[in-house]
């Protein structure tokens, strides 16, 4: 005979006014006594807070009189006889509805945010489609010849203005990046490749300033003031600072003197959770940390652009060692 599996809700009640729960409350607290499970209150239709209770009795009693008790008219209850996935089924209910009442956000216990990996897969993709158009020889091409030469001077003497010898950040380009920029209270993002050319759209420019004509029509803009990068402290700067020789300089320096550098021999993964979500992140061979599509010299930095707060990056991130155990970096710089 087939095994029948055991159903997550046993019993529910549901779209109830709240004046039944106060006129007739000895019935309903005896259909939940004893039981566990989710309870939502309602105001008119619209959701407004999601509970999990073990003791539903209790918790239907006190939302007559707590902070909650003017916010909510109908409620309805979903009785569980199993709660191992309780929990879960709570935050996801409240992960869709987002009610305005529940102030913290549904937390999945071993769920891995795939928006990283998402984000990656649609880059990777998304250069190859450019290669196929564009042709990888021809990519490279475009750093060849007079395309370095003079850029850097030319650049900061006449401001962005246009120029026939390349891509004008070809000279600080080390890997590719992501610039942004905000017009009319839009947000606009775009790439700079390794050659130094900027993609936006499907479309390649030469300069800061012919990508942000590109965006604001105008005809003519100072790109270098427009776009931003996020720097190696995790900051979103302005591309201008790209061409200050002091700026170059400490961005060289920190690239050869990688935190992790000393201990890497080979890529791997590292991860770290924070407020529920999951961050991945690879350390590549030179010990630069690639997270995101952007590279950073050290944990910290890393960590960083993954929260928006300072963090301690040997004790933010973890990699799995030898035995398979996922340990924070710390143990591996040792």
């Amino acid at each position: 005979m087939a095994k029948t599996s055991k159903p997550l809700v046993v019993e529910h009640l549901e779209n109830i006014s709240r004046k039944a729960l106060e006129k007739y409350q000895p019935i309903i607290k005896e259909y939940v006594k004893g039981k566990k499970g989710v309870y939502a209150l309602y105001k008119g239709d619209r959701l407004k807070y999601v509970g999990l209770a073990g003791n539903l009795r209790g918790r239907l009693s006190s939302h007559l009189r707590d902070r909650h008790a003017d916010s909510w008219d109908k409620f309805s209850v979903y009785l569980t006889e199993d709660d191992e996935h309780l929990r879960e089924l709570e935050a996801l209910v409240i992960r869709i509805s987002k009610p305005k009442s529940n102030i913290q956000r549904g937390k999945f216990a071993k769920s891995e945010n795939l928006l990283t990996r998402f984000k990656s897969d649609i880059a990777k993709q998304q250069r190859d489609e450019l290669d196929e158009i564009i042709g990888t020889d021809k990519a490279k091409n475009a750093t060849k010849g007079p395309a370095t030469s003079g850029i850097k001077d030319t650049a900061a003497k006449k401001g962005d203005k246009s120029t026939k010898t390349g891509p004008q950040l070809a000279p600080y380009v080390q890997q590719r990046f992501k610039i942004t920029c905000e017009h009319k209270e839009y947000i606009y993002e775009a790439k700079v490749l390794a050659n130094g050319m900027i993609r936006l759209d499907g479309k390649l420019f030469e300069s800061p300033s012919k990508a942000a004509m590109e965006i604001t029509k105008a005809s003519r803009m100072n790109g270098w003031k427009f776009w931003k990068y996020r720097n190696d402290k995790g900051e979103w700067v302005y591309i201008e600072e790209l061409r200050n020789k002091k700026t170059k300089s400490k961005n060289k320096s920190r690239l050869k003197k990688s935190t992790l550098a000393p201990y890497v021999n080979e890529r791997f993964r590292i991860r770290a959770d924070y407020k529920g979500q999951r961050h991945w992140a690879v350390v590549r061979k030179d010990g630069t940390i690639n997270y995101n599509g952007e590279i950073f010299t050290s944990p910290s930095y890393a960590g960083k652009a993954a929260t928006g707060n300072a963090t301690q990056g040997p004790l933010f991130w973890k990699f799995k060692n030898k035995q398979g155990e996922w340990v924070p970096l710390k143990e591996l710089m040792k």
